[in-house]
């Protein structure tokens, strides 16, 4: 069966190994962001999420919150991923969804 163009297993592989070590440390946090310079913004956030949820089980340590939010008409597809260790990871998760909630506070 021929690879389909853009599907790398190691890539999943890749990506959760970097986040998982930068969140070992258990005071880093991260949000992203997904690129939306070519329309496929919602593509890449089923993607990651479907890599969370293949790499997720009950021995792992990171938390993932996710929310869309509308920036000017643009819809941002993003997440925050905490180690479930952070002694700030409330104060963490609550100010990220302050700000994914901000839009709508303003219409």
């Amino acid at each position: 069966m021929p690879k389909r163009k853009g599907v790398d297993p190691g890539i999943a592989d890749t990506v959760i190994t970097i986040v998982g070590d930068f969140l070992n440390s258990k005071i880093n946090a991260v949000i992203y962001v997904c690129d939306n310079s070519d329309g496929k913004e919602a593509v890449r956030a089923r993607k990651f999420l479907s890599w969370f949820r293949y790499y997720d089980h009950p021995s792992h340590k990171i938390i993932k919150v996710s929310g869309d939010f509308d920036a000017g008409g643009i819809t941002l597809y993003t997440a925050l991923l905490v180690h479930k260790g952070n002694k700030l990871k409330n104060e963490l998760i609550q100010a990220y969804l302050e700000l994914i909630d901000s839009d709508e506070e303003e219409k």
